[in-house]
Parts: structure tokens; sequence; C-alpha cells
């Protein structure tokens, strides 16, 4: 295969469909995530080929939540941390094994605009791996965390 310029995610020639390899996907099947294919013509080649493999898929799944208390505990794997707060109050955190309060936090993320509306405030951290406390009136949030 051609790889111009020698980057390691960029592939180009003319490929067919069995030449692109389940390992260069990060789902590890043959379904194309993340890969942009050109076809000029209509033969069977592929005219290019562009694999863009993600930066991680270890992303918890979370639904809103409305607990208050432990969040996440510690975790040195951590990548990357996010919060959104959905509810119309004030949500505290806390970087510590310790309950978050009006007297004990770290960050006040905003109230949303109305419950859910998606414009409340935001907290994402890409270094932070200790534990992490929330708590509020009428809690209510999205959160989850990207690992190794």
């Amino acid at each position: 295969m051609n790889n111009p310029g020698g980057a390691p995610w960029a592939t180009t020639s003319a490929l067919g469909v069995n030449d692109i390899l389940a390992s260069s996907l990060v789902t590890g099947s043959n379904i194309p995530s993340g890969i942009a294919v050109y076809q000029t013509n209509l033969n069977e080649e592929f005219d290019s080929v562009t694999i863009v493999p993600e930066k991680n898929s270890g992303i918890t799944n979370s639904s809103p939540s409305g607990d208050i208390g432990e969040l996440f505990i510690a975790n040195t794997q951590r990548l990357e941390l996010y919060v959104q707060n959905l509810s119309t109050d004030k949500l505290y955190v806390v970087y510590a094994d310790e309950d978050a309060s009006p007297e004990n936090f770290n960050f006040i993320l905003k109230a949303d605009t109305a419950q859910d509306a998606g414009a409340g405030g935001v907290l994402r951290d890409e270094h932070y791996t200790g534990f992490v406390h929330v708590s509020g009136d009428n809690p209510r949030y999205i959160a989850w965390e990207r690992t190794v």
C-alpha cells in the first residue's frame, strides 16, 4: 500500500473491500468506523482510503442521574472525565473522597435553563484521576469517564 508522507493514520492506494484490515479499525470488526473511502469509477477497487482511528473508545456509558455523593472512584486509568449539570439548580463538585456541599467544593456547575435543556455548566478534565463527589438541590446531571 502507498503511504504518502509516512503518516501512520493515512493509507491511500487502489484497495478492494477485502484489503481493509479489521485490526486497523477501532471496533476490531470489518464495519468501517472512522474511515473515508473514495471511488471515482465503478470497478471493484477503491481509489482512496483514509483510516483515522479514534483517540480511545473506553468511555463509560451514563444516563442522567440524580444521585448525590460519589460520582467517580479514583482511577489511574482515567484519561478524561466529563460532567454536565442538567438541573435547574447548581451542582457542586469536589475532587476528594468526601461529600461535596455548598461549603466544600472545587467547582459549581451553573444551573440549566430548563431541566435537560443542555445549557447547564460543564466540567471536562483530562488530567485528574482521583475521587469525584457531587451534591446539589434536586441534582440531575450526565457524567462519564474515558479510560485507557
